[in-house]
């Protein structure tokens, strides 16, 4: 129990939640299985946050916005979504929010596990449509399009064997600066055509695809077997609206600027050899 409830509460599971700055008590009470009763007291003290630590983005008009603001926590709390639920991000950035996409030469077309034979720009169309359609629906600016005359290709698909990737469905590979991490040259995305081609689904395919585009967009791997930003490809991992405010988040903080230093979401290291 809290003797000062407007400072701290606490619910009947020992949470402790942070009402208003001041100081209080906190009390534990417990009873062992010989019927002992032992008391535990602690003072807690709740400071109000530097604000300037707090995760923020600057708006044109040079407005601060803190992401703790009602936007975000509305856009959080419609999806039933907290900070923690999020993909962790890395704070690399393109320079541009639209991404213009190529091809390497010479590519192959890769035929799916029932039979199907589709071209990789085929599949990266869909890929692509994929995150447009989710980053739109959290107000994103961020769009994917095919490279043409007049732009330049800032990402560029191709492929790959197993004696260059192996153990890998795909890879991306990210040329950064180091002090601001800007992404300074094309992003390359390539297939394992030993490794997807003739094995996988079409869905597989485009997943693994849809996948390594987020990590271009600097998301990193998450802990849920059925998001796209899941370690391994599978028909059943889908883009989410939890990837989509993690790019929101990645572009809206200054560059550089990761999930775990400011929401506490920490990149999830697979323990076992990654397919993508």
């Amino acid at each position: 129990m809290s003797a000062n409830q407007n400072v701290v509460t606490v619910d009947a599971d020992g949470n402790i939640t942070a009402q208003e700055p001041g100081t209080t008590t906190i009390t534990a009470t417990l009873t062992d299985t010989f019927g002992n009763v032992k008391t535990y007291v602690h003072d807690f003290t709740v400071d109000l946050a530097d604000s300037s630590a707090l995760p923020s983005y600057t708006t044109a008009d040079e407005v601060t916005q803190i992401l703790t603001s009602t936007t975000i926590q509305q856009l959080l709390a419609a999806n039933g979504l907290t900070y923690s639920d999020l993909a962790p991000f890395s704070g690399k950035q393109f320079t541009s929010t639209t991404i213009y996409y190529s091809f390497n030469d010479s590519l192959l077309d890769l035929t799916t596990s029932d039979g199907q034979t589709f071209t990789e720009d085929q599949l990266v169309a869909m890929a692509s449509d994929q995150w447009n359609k989710a980053l739109a629906s959290v107000g994103s600016s961020i769009v994917f399009l095919p490279a043409d005359d007049e732009h330049t290709a800032n990402l560029v698909f191709g492929q790959k064997d197993d004696s260059e990737i192996p153990g890998y469905a795909g890879m991306t590979y990210t040329n950064y600066n180091l002090d601001t991490m800007i992404i300074n040259d094309p992003v390359n995305i390539v297939l394992n055509i030993d490794a997807v081609n003739s094995h996988y689904s079409e869905t597989a395919m485009i997943n693994v695809l849809v996948h390594e585009m987020g990590h271009a967009l600097g998301l990193g791997h998450i802990n849920d077997n059925t998001n796209v930003m899941w370690y391994a490809a599978a028909d059943n991992t889908l883009l989410t609206v939890q990837d989509s405010i993690s790019v929101l988040l990645n572009y809206e903080l200054p560059s550089g600027t990761t999930s775990e230093a400011t929401i506490g979401v920490n990149d999830y290291t697979p323990t076992q050899l990654a397919v993508v």
